[in-house]
């Protein structure tokens, strides 16, 4: 009776973990801002970063809102919306919020700005008329009691010399992160990013299987830092301490360099090409990448190498 007792009960443990893991809400909010109407350029790549960003999270199960070109009004009701959408799915919940497009911090207080498609940017105080505050949206965030935020901002483009910046840079400050939250930066606080270079590292990586979000994270720094010669090093402040796999059971995600991958709503497949050994000895692999998304067909012809410590890196040749 005692082991059928046992029996019984480890089954009910099972299954209540099992309901509970699946219980878990993953929601993500990519914010593709590319076409700007003001003095600010266009970032001609939004699009792509945004779109290789959303892949990866809907291949490991996050229920994706996708927004694009939004002025100050419409961004900030994109984002209200979503905090509020995590703020009631309950504390199991995981949070992914991915920005792509321009972000300013201002030269007298320091506040860093995102920034509406709507920006004519001439004088200081222009931030705070078109941009969203970022340490203001940080506190928003962590104040829903999920389980874990992610912010992730590759916004720090170049742009026209204005009043009271250094002529054509612009960079983001550093906010410190609360419990339960990691912002990443696609460069240094205080830098600039270059375009299509961070979101497929971050796209790659996001499929890993690792139980410390810090660690995916610092990968992509290493990954970035390696592919532009340490011209763009991302940044980023990790308070999320627990244990969460976001790459974890999800088919066909391999946990090297991927073959192929499986996604919940599109066909993404990743087919070596060829292979040889670079200028350091170490051997490389060029790889096409084919993904169908709406019924369009996208392809791009990538290639990493493996440094000595194992790690795969995209080379820029």
């Amino acid at each position: 009776m005692r082991t059928k007792l046992a029996l019984i009960s480890g089954v009910a443990l099972f299954c209540l973990t099992s309901v509970e893991a699946l219980a878990e809400t993953r929601l993500a909010l990519v914010i593709e801002q590319g076409d700007y109407l003001g003095n600010l350029p266009d970032i001609t790549k939004a699009e792509e970063e945004a779109d290789a960003v959303q892949t990866s999270l809907e291949a490991i199960d996050f229920q994706v809102t996708r927004v694009t070109d939004l002025r100050r009004g419409g961004l900030q009701n994109a984002l209200d919306d979503f905090r509020r959408a995590l703020d009631r799915s309950g504390k199991n919940t995981i949070g992914f919020v991915y920005y792509t497009g321009h972000g300013a911090q201002h030269p007298g207080t320091e506040e860093s700005y995102l920034l509406g498609t709507e920006t004519d940017l001439e004088v200081a105080s222009d931030l705070v008329r078109y941009g969203i505050n970022l340490s203001d949206l940080h506190d928003e965030f962590a104040a829903t009691g999920a389980r874990a935020i992610f912010l992730v901002f590759d916004a720090c483009r170049t742009n026209p010399g204005v009043q009271g910046y250094k002529a054509g840079t612009k960079g983001l400050t550093r906010i410190q992160a609360k419990n339960n939250v990691l912002i990443a930066y696609s460069t240094s606080p205080g830098d600039v990013a270059q375009e299509g270079v961070y979101a497929p590292v971050l796209a790659k990586e996001l499929l890993e299987e690792d139980d410390h979000p810090g660690a995916v994270f610092a990968r992509v720094q290493t990954l970035v830092a390696r592919a532009t010669n340490l011209k763009q090093q991302p940044w980023m402040d990790n308070r999320i301490f627990e244990e969460l796999c976001l790459g974890c059971g999800i088919p066909q995600a391999n946990t090297n360099l991927p073959n192929s991958m499986a996604t919940t709503n599109n066909t993404f497949e990743i087919e070596p090409l060829s292979e040889f050994t670079n200028s350091q000895g170490e051997p490389c692999r060029v790889f096409i990448t084919e993904y169908i998304k709406g019924g369009e067909t996208f392809k791009s012809e990538d290639t990493f190498c493996r440094s000595s410590d194992g790690l795969w890196y995209p080379s820029p040749n």
